[in-house]
């Protein structure tokens, strides 16, 4: 049976229309349009403003942390006398320093560059007494005796002759010597050998190097230290012969009077004693945003000492004074320190190891060999070991193992000083306080330390190294700036690194002048991460330099967090093979901390309040910036950057280049809704426009009547739209009639 096909009827779509779809447009939905695209365009105009705004402030804020921060030695520095001769040194190597002849004044540094009649000038690598590094130093004497070539040995005979002091009656012996001219100068060079008189110390031997010439008729004599059974760089010291010239003199010497012949004296003391600094140290934060955030947690700390040292009841040494500075950074707002050991210890183990190894080193023995019998050693089983570094690394070992209550302190005094500020103490009256035995005291701005704690000892790298060489420091007080300590784990071999610290050579003032610091910002990589030579710590290789002022600096990787500290420079290898940096790893710092029960305390309101303050300067929010600086200050009076900070503040304020502190969310999300909105008078614009079509194709009769009836009650007219008249407006007029069910009257 055949079935039927059913045909599906369509049930057309009902579309409302009202008075209103006469007109092809409703202003109303044209004004909210309007509005809404005004709006976004305002509010998107007011967030670039902003943004440009912040931007150049930014950049401003920037410049001035950069003209404040980042400071880094020049490549040269001059050195001139006038008595018509000036030579340049490397400062980012070598600290310099020199006696003015006429007045006995003693200058440092960027101030040698002023003509004054230097008569006595000093550059170190390292002041500081490390066994370890043997540390390098070149002293500059000028000579009023009149100089030829032909009376150039004797003078300079009797100058290395003067120079050995150590009481042993070794004699220096001349192993090469040489004519070399060099900048239209004629130099003699002469490598010395100062083999150690004594018993034992006789199988040692002191190597060093001179450069003797003449200037305007009178002597000049160039020299390094002893270097005790190594071979060493002499590359310093012969690149400061090629950088020497000669001039005419501006003064002629005057021999000194009594008065000032003891000013000069104790001027040259110093010159030997003075707080010279040990090691200076170098991104997603920018380093300027590091030095900026951290600066105020970093201090410089200043360790002089005297003490008479008896060993088993039987004196030892009477008067061992000296002086050194290095870095420090708060890992506590309760005032502890963090640092290197040979920045702030004064362990007799170390002094009397200190000075039996420089008495061998211009020729007495006598000290070595009575630390050796002292130390319960057979001097016949220790003449048997024919290696230097074995020597004396078998006595110094068997000194450290002696036990602590073998070595007693009398007649002690210990000014170990923290600075809080730029301002330096006057280093003149620390060291003669020192001197006589008296406290320095605490200044405001320089507070007194305790030794908390300490992993060294000086003695370690003649063969390997057994301690870490940090230590822990504290002063009193709380709400100190703090750094975040971090780990070794978060930088790699290419990694960017800051170093803050601070480096003599970056200082343009005098030591007891102007007696300001400054902290300087350097930057580098990291080359490796090693070893340590004799455990299994790690060390940090970098290029970042490592220099005079930023031993016991903090080491910050590229997030900010401190993960190691500024600690050694090494020769490379002692052949002139370059120079060598290392960092020690924080977490020694961490463990000296466990293994003595010290606990840091790591919040911080004064750091809290400086964090805002950065963050807002450096996004040109200056007056919202001086309200967290204030709060800083409050907390902290002695902040050493907050004055900077707040001038530079103000003077932006007042220049008008502050951002108010606009809300940001609130301008983005109003320029969001501003878009929605005009998104849905499109909307609206569309549907109109649909259904006055619609309204034009009903435009009959029907349609006449709808617009002229009164439609208060029936709320409109519904027409069927079918689907092909849907797609096409212009189809026959009577397919759209409307039925008679939809028509309401």
């Amino acid at each position: 049976m055949k079935t039927e096909k059913t045909t599906k009827t369509h049930t057309p779509k009902r579309v409302a229309i009202k008075p209103k779809h006469a007109k092809p447009y409703r202003k109303r939905h044209y004004v909210l349009l309007l509005v809404m695209l005004s709006t976004t365009f305002l509010l998107l105009t007011a967030f670039i403003n902003i943004r440009i705004r912040v931007a150049d402030g930014s950049t401003d804020a920037s410049d001035f942390v950069k003209s404040n921060f980042g400071r880094v030695a020049s490549a040269q520095q001059t050195v001139s006398s006038s008595y018509g001769f000036n030579f340049k040194y490397d400062p980012r190597r070598l600290y310099a320093s020199a006696v003015d002849g006429s007045t006995g004044k003693l200058y440092i540094g960027y101030e040698l560059a002023s003509e004054r009649p230097y008569q006595t000038i000093k550059l170190s690598t390292n002041a500081v007494p490390r066994i370890a590094t043997d540390p390098d130093t070149i002293s500059i004497d000028y000579y009023p005796l009149e100089g030829t070539e032909t009376n150039l040995e004797t003078i300079e005979q009797a100058h290395v002759a003067t120079k050995q002091d150590g009481g042993g009656g070794a004699v220096p012996t001349v192993v090469a010597s040489s004519a070399v001219n060099l900048n239209n100068l004629r130099w003699k060079r002469t490598n010395w050998k100062l083999v150690s008189a004594g018993q034992l110390a006789s199988q040692l031997s002191a190597t060093f190097v001179s450069y003797t010439t003449v200037i305007n008729g009178k002597t000049v004599i160039m020299r390094t230290n002893n270097r005790l059974g190594t071979v060493s760089d002499n590359s310093d010291i012969d690149a400061i012969a090629r950088s020497f010239s000669s001039g005419v003199p501006k003064l002629s010497y005057v021999a000194p009077s009594p008065q000032l012949a003891s000013k000069i004296a104790k001027s040259r003391s110093l010159l030997d004693t003075v707080l010279f600094s040990s090691a200076s140290a170098q991104d997603s934060l920018d380093t300027q945003t590091i030095s900026a955030l951290y600066a105020p947690a970093v201090v410089k700390i200043y360790n002089a000492y005297c003490t008479d040292i008896s060993v088993k009841g039987q004196p030892y040494i009477s008067g061992a004074c000296a002086g050194v500075s290095g870095s420090g950074f708060f890992v506590g707002s309760n005032g502890i320190i963090a640092t290197n050991g040979h920045v702030v210890t004064a362990d007799p183990k170390d002094l009397v190891i200190e000075n039996a190894y420089t008495a061998a080193a211009v020729g007495n023995g006598k000290p070595l060999v009575k630390l050796a019998l002292l130390a319960g050693l057979d001097l016949n089983q220790l003449g048997l070991i024919t290696d230097d570094a074995t020597l004396l690394d078998t006595i110094f070992n068997a000194v450290y193992d002696m036990p602590s209550a073998d070595f007693a302190k009398s007649n002690d005094v210990q000014n170990l000083l923290v600075g809080l500020d730029s301002q330096d103490p006057d280093v003149d009256k620390l060291l003669v306080a020192t001197n006589a035995r008296k406290s320095y005291g605490n200044t405001g701005d320089v507070a007194q330390a305790t030794l908390l704690a300490a992993n060294y000892r000086a003695a370690d790298g003649v063969t390997k190294y057994r301690n870490s060489d940090v230590a822990l420091i504290k002063i009193s007080g709380n709400n100190y700036p703090i750094v975040h300590l971090g780990d070794i784990s978060e930088v790699s071999q290419g990694s960017s690194l800051s170093i803050l610290g601070f480096p003599a050579a970056a200082s343009d003032n005098g030591i007891v002048a102007k007696n300001v610091s400054d902290v300087t910002l350097t930057t580098g990589k990291v080359s490796a991460i090693k070893t340590a030579n004799g455990d299994s710590r790690n060390l940090i290789e970098t290029d970042t330099t490592i220099g005079h002022g930023n031993s016991g600096g903090p080491v910050f990787d590229g997030n900010g967090n401190v993960i190691g500290i500024a600690t050694y420079t090494i020769d490379g290898g002692g052949r002139g093979a370059g120079t060598f940096n290392y960092v020690r790893d924080i977490q020694d710092l961490k463990d000296l901390a466990s293994a003595n029960g010290i606990h840091f305390a790591t919040t911080s309101s004064t750091q809290l309040a400086w964090q805002k303050a950065i963050t807002a300067f450096d996004t040109a929010h200056y007056s919202k910036s001086l309200k967290y600086f204030a709060q800083a200050k409050r907390l902290y009076p002695v902040h050493p950057t907050v004055a900077s900070f707040v001038s530079r503040a103000e003077h932006n304020v007042s220049a008008g280049k502050d951002v108010k502190d606009f809300p940001i969310g609130l301008i983005i999300g109003g320029a969001v809704t501003a878009l929605v909105v005009a998104a849905g008078a499109v909307v609206l614009i569309a549907r109109h426009h649909a259904k006055h079509q619609i309204f034009k194709l009903a435009s009959g009769q029907v349609a006449a009547e709808a617009v002229n009836h009164d439609q208060s009650s029936a709320g409109g007219f519904y027409y069927p739209v079918l689907p092909e008249v849907s797609h096409n407006p212009t189809a026959a007029l009577p397919s759209v009639r409307p039925s008679a069910h939809s028509l309401h009257r």
